[in-house]
């Protein structure tokens, strides 16, 4: 976890002053607000401290831009007495943890940056807990929560800009012989392998999820025709079917996979992830290795 803190103000004496006071900690200091955003974007710092009043860009912009850049970063405001409303407004605007009149009192700030730290520590804390509630855990792809909230994100967007979805219900054949055979190891490197090969054939505005099981799910989003997500569809197919080493054997197994799309199959999400989880049913009693287009 980092622990770098960055010192942004336009006046060059107060910040050697504010690096002097605060040497016990990593401090990287910036005079141009401008510069300072950028070096947010490139590196990880956990506190930033900003003045309020500078050219080009003032203390609130700066960390509003910073709340939208890094959000788990920590951010201080220092201001002027006169300052205090317009203060209380970048606690509401920018996040800001804490804002501090100037001159600081040495003390304070040392305690007050430490305090950051700790927050920033937790911030992070929280946002790994979020994010292992909403991934699989064996995959590292989202699961059905998140799959269903982008979805819902999804279908809404494609009603206003008359686009299509395409929702793929994929489920593994041979899965359970190579478990049989191989043991659960080998069964989740099947896992983990298909999951990076359909990962890298989507977009990134698209989604591929595992529901559970060697069952997974892809959103394909914004599409003005159907044939790229038919040709997708085959094209993921056969790369399942393609081997995968694993100690010395070739592990293999295959897929059916079953198509619907928005509007077509359907005006709800539901209603076309039922239509594709019936075509990929189908595709199973068919002999599975293949693609199967919903009815409709």
């Amino acid at each position: 976890m980092s622990k770098k803190v960055l010192l942004v103000d336009d006046e060059t004496h107060l910040l050697d002053s504010l690096r002097l006071t605060l040497r016990k900690f990593d401090i990287t200091t910036d005079a141009d607000p401008v510069h300072a955003l950028e070096l947010v974007k490139q590196e990880d710092f956990a506190v930033v401290i900003s003045d309020m009043r500078m050219p080009v860009m003032d203390g609130v912009e700066l960390l509003r831009a910073i709340s939208h850049e890094s959000p788990n970063t920590v951010r201080i405001m220092l201001t002027g007495h006169g300052d205090m409303t317009v203060a209380m407004k970048a606690i509401n605007t920018g996040g800001v943890y804490k804002f501090m009149t100037k001159p600081v009192d040495a003390k304070e700030i040392r305690q007050t940056v430490t305090e950051a730290l700790e927050e920033h520590d937790r911030l992070l804390q929280t946002a790994s807990m979020q994010e292992a509630a909403l991934h699989d855990g064996l995959t590292g792809l989202p699961n059905r929560t998140l799959f269903m909230d982008r979805c819902n994100i999804a279908i809404a967007n494609a009603q206003r800009s008359k686009t299509n979805l395409a929702i793929f219900f994929l489920d593994l054949d041979g899965f359970k012989d190579v478990n049989d055979t191989y043991g659960h190891d080998a069964g989740d490197q099947i896992l983990i392998e298909t999951s990076k090969r359909l990962s890298d054939r989507i977009r990134a505005n698209d989604t591929a999820a595992r529901l559970g099981g060697d069952e997974f799910v892809i959103l394909l989003t914004d599409l003005n025709s159907l044939e790229p997500a038919h040709a997708l569809a085959d094209e993921m197919v056969h790369r399942i079917a393609e081997p995968i080493p694993w100690k010395g054997n070739e592990l293999q197994v295959g897929s059916s996979l079953g198509v619907a799309f928005y509007p077509q199959h359907g005006d709800t999400i539901e209603t076309v992830m039922t239509a594709a989880d019936a075509a990929m049913y189908k595709a199973k009693k068919e002999g599975g290795r293949r693609v199967v287009i919903a009815e409709g």
